[in-house]
């Protein structure tokens, strides 16, 4: 599966689960800006008027990664790091969402939110 349809079910998957999408209207397909290589969510308003968003925008955003991961209470969890298996603490209280979207900025985020999302269907 190619990027474009990761991101395709990822905001599909996000919709379901709350988002409340920017832009006013259905949303219809992702498509990839030739001149950047950036992707674009498509949405098509009530006037039918195609709208575009860059999923940049979309993807660090509060209230899209809250709706994809959830908005509990982080718990300190087990992560193994080379061979090593040490327990994750947040500073402060934080909610699952923030320390997702931490993960999502420093790996590739479609790929990040496309797992997230394949995990939580099992």
């Amino acid at each position: 599966m190619n990027k474009q349809q990761k991101l395709k079910k990822i905001i599909e998957y996000a919709i379901k689960r709350g988002w409340k999408r920017p832009i006013v209207g259905e949303f219809k397909d992702v498509k990839m800006d030739v001149l950047t290589g950036e992707y674009d969510a498509m949405f098509i308003t009530a006037e039918k008027i195609d709208s575009y968003m860059s999923a940049v925008l979309f993807l660090f955003s509060h209230d899209f990664a809250e709706a994809v991961f959830g908005g509990k209470d982080y718990k300190p969890r087990a992560v193994k790091r080379g061979g090593v298996v040490m327990l994750a603490y947040p500073i402060g209280k934080m909610k699952e969402w923030q320390e997702h979207l931490q993960q999502a900025v420093i790996t590739d985020p479609i790929d990040y939110y496309y797992k997230f999302t394949q995990r939580e269907k099992k």
